[in-house]
């Protein structure tokens, strides 16, 4: 799992800005939008979200409602872009998308940064599988030890897999109205802070809310 630190916040005017890092693995990382951008309030683009040694090569992949995947890659010089040079800015993604983020043969420490989401963060699941994060700074606890993450409406045998460092999967299965380990051992994991994970659920109607911890 990427190395990450704790997010650090500061008001500016009527918002709060805030930015935290992490260490890619090499190669592959889940990773999810946990903030928008300083003139919106719901999305930012890649080139305001992301800052690091990226090189040329270093990829992003959204997942699209199609099922598809949208990219984007990193031109040194140009930032991110989409396409064949448009600027990553003129396609914002909004908070709470997950999204891979390729950084081949090497680690890189990246940041975080932009305004934090006005508001609590609550996320209607749907039938299938899906990729999902936290629009807002906070790592989710899969089993929480109070009102600000509720899992509701999830189904016995429902999924969670997380992307582990030999680039395998991790899981946890839903029994008995919680996520829990091996033999049904109530789940100690969290989703960290700024990643995402795979979500597999068997019906519509399934929500995680969040609350927001700078209201």
């Amino acid at each position: 799992t990427p190395h990450q630190t704790a997010p650090l916040f500061a008001a500016v005017e009527s918002d709060i800005v805030g930015y935290t890092t992490i260490t890619t693995n090499p190669g592959f990382n889940m990773q999810g939008v946990m903030f928008v951008g300083l003139s919106s309030v719901d999305s930012i683009s890649f080139n305001e979200l992301l800052a690091g040694d990226f090189k040329t090569g270093d990829e992003i992949q959204v997942l699209n409602s199609q099922g598809g995947y949208d990219g984007y890659s990193f031109r040194e010089g140009s930032g991110w872009i989409v396409g064949r040079g448009a600027s990553a800015d003129t396609k914002p993604v909004e908070a709470g998308v997950g999204f891979w983020l390729s950084t081949p043969g090497r680690s890189v420490e990246v940041t975080f940064k932009g305004a934090v989401a006005k508001g609590d963060y609550l996320y209607k699941a749907q039938e299938g599988v899906q990729m999902i994060t936290s629009a807002l700074p906070v790592s989710v606890p899969l089993v929480p030890t109070d009102d600000s993450v509720v899992w509701s409406g999830f189904q016995d045998n429902d999924e969670i897999q997380w992307l582990n460092e030999s680039g395998g999967y991790d899981g946890s299965i839903y029994r008995n109205g919680m996520w829990t380990e091996g033999r049904g051992t109530p789940s100690a994991k969290s989703i960290p802070l700024g990643a995402a994970v795979w979500l597999k659920v068997a019906g519509d109607g399934a929500t995680l809310a969040i609350k927001n911890p700078l209201k």
